[in-house]
Order: C-alpha cells, then structure tokens, then sequence
C-alpha cells in the first residue's frame, strides 16, 4: 500500500519533528511524506526539507485550509493509494497505525475515507478532554447520514461524513474527483458532504488512535465557532443571521455549559484542571458585560465590535 502523508505546517518546528519521526517508524506501508508550509521563519522550513520527501510553499496570499491540501493532494503521485491528511501536532504511538487504517479500505471500494480515534495530549485544556471523549469513542462505530436510503455496506457498519483532518486517510481516487472547498474554514465538513452525495462512505475506526488535542485559549474557541456557524448559514442559504452581541451571549452560555458538563463527567481530571477551566471563561463574560453597557450607554454595535472582538 502506498500511502503520502500530507501535512500543512506554519512555525511548527518542534511539533513537526516529532510527527516525521512518528510516521518513519510505521510499518506495513510504503509511506512518503509531503509538506505545506505557510511561511514558516522558525526553522520548520528547513526541517521539512531535510526530513520530508517533497516540501511546497504556499504565501500568505494564497493561503487557506483547502488550499493548502489541493496543491498538496495535486503534488502526490498517481500511482500513490492514499493520502494521509494528519496535523503537525499529532503523535503516532502505535507502528502500525497508518497500515490499519489502510486495511479498513479491503473489500470496500466506495469507501472514501476512515479516521481513527483521537485522545488528548498532554496538558489539553479541560473542554478539549471532554470533546475528545465524546466525539472519538473507544469502540467502532459509524453514523448514518442518508436515512432515507439507508446507506449500509455488507458489514453493516453505518456510512459517515464526521471526518477530521488532524487526522484522516483517504483514498486518492476521491481527492482527485472532489477537491476540497478553498474559502471556508473547516474544508473537510462540505467535502464530506459532497462525497457522500457523489456515492463515497466514510467510516470512524475507534479501535485506532492517535493524540492529539487544540489548546486555543476560550475566546479563540468561540471565535473558531462563529466562523463555523457563519459558513454552515451560508452554505444553506439562510437570510437570518443573528447580532454579534446576540450570537456571543448564546456562545458563552453554550461554552459555560459545555465546560460544566466536561468537568462533572471526567472524573479522573484533577480539580485543579477542571477549576482553571471554568475561570478561563470569565474574560469573555467580561467582553459580553462591555458590550452591554454599551449598547445602553448608545454606543454602535459596530464600533464595540472592533474594539472588544
């Protein structure tokens, strides 16, 4: 099997060394690794070039997401299976990680994409374990997204479009058929959602896992949700778009619930992590505190945006 590891980098020097050291030592492929990078001044530039096997550069002015993967996925040779989109911050603890996930292709040639499970690093902030957990479950399951056709294979596992591109193998035929969307901030969502309908399946494999967690700070978190939420109302054409004061009061409360419902059901968390978890949320009940004694000061709602945003 023939697999190309394909990995967008930007100043992730440290991280990126440990990756490419994680990926030399899987088995049972033949693997190759390519890189993206995205101006990179802090020496990732040149650990790509000494350890990877093709390194491309993207400029600010190109740069997205998707972007970055089709000149990747454009660069990867047509006799290649695969491709292994993977985060420069994921560990591969297990050899043959790479070529089990490979193996869930065996016997299913409309599968056009398996994801392992991922756990959290170190140090991951407290919702980041609780996310992980429930997203990423230990045992093999799938997600039906056609209900009305009920799209199963022989096996019976249920096809799915909950991918993720920290980490996620996918078949080149796929790639080569549907690029990925170069505007938006989660490319692999609408992609998937595009396979699906052109026929591909997707599977979770939770018996395979890999490390890997964010550790953006509370507002970065309610920021990256917003950019979410603005380009799933786009993509569905809704005329409705809610005030920013609006839509952060909701993403607040919603954060502070989440935080609350992580720290209650991880029980093997220390206190400590769970407390700093929780205070980490009171900077942006302060930006929502601003906002509204400015609107009943008179202030414009455009004006505090800028400011407190």
């Amino acid at each position: 099997m023939r697999v190309t590891a394909l990995v967008r980098t930007r100043n992730a020097k440290r991280d990126l060394s440990n990756l490419i050291s994680d990926l030399r030592r899987q088995e049972g492929v033949d693997l190759s690794i390519l890189i993206v990078d995205n101006c990179s001044d802090d020496g990732t530039l040149e650990l790509a070039r000494e350890l990877a096997d093709t390194v491309i550069q993207i400029s600010d002015q190109e740069w997205s997401w998707g972007r970055a993967l089709n000149m990747g996925v454009a660069n990867v040779h047509d006799e290649n299976d695969f491709v292994l989109v993977v985060s420069s911050d994921v560990r591969m603890f297990e050899t043959r990680c790479v070529a089990e996930l490979a193996d869930s292709f065996h016997g299913h040639p409309l599968l056009g994409a398996v994801y392992p499970r991922q756990v959290p690093r170190k140090n991951a902030p407290l919702l980041e374990i609780g996310r992980l957990r429930s997203q990423f479950p230990t045992r093999h399951i799938g997600f039906q997204v056609n209900k009305d056709q009920g799209k199963f294979d022989s096996t019976g596992a249920a096809v799915s479009i909950v991918m993720s591109n920290s980490c996620g193998l996918y078949r080149l035929k796929a790639l080569r058929e549907i690029p990925f969307r170069e505007k938006i901030p989660a490319e692999e969502g609408p992609w998937a959602e595009e396979a699906t309908a052109n026929g591909w399946h997707f599977y979770y494999n939770g018996s395979i896992s890999v490390a890997h967690s964010h550790k953006e700070p509370a507002n970065r978190s309610i920021i990256r949700k917003f950019e979410f939420e603005k380009e799933y109302r786009r993509r569905k054409g809704s005329s409705h778009w809610p005030p920013h004061l609006l839509w952060g009061v909701k993403a607040l409360a919603k954060e502070t619930l989440s935080r609350m419902t992580a720290a209650r059901r991880l029980k093997d968390v220390p206190w400590q992590k769970k407390f700093s978890g929780l205070v980490e949320i009171f900077p942006i009940a302060v930006w929502v505190a601003i906002v509204l004694i400015g609107l009943r000061c008179g202030f414009e709602l455009s004006d505090l945006r800028k400011k407190f945003w």
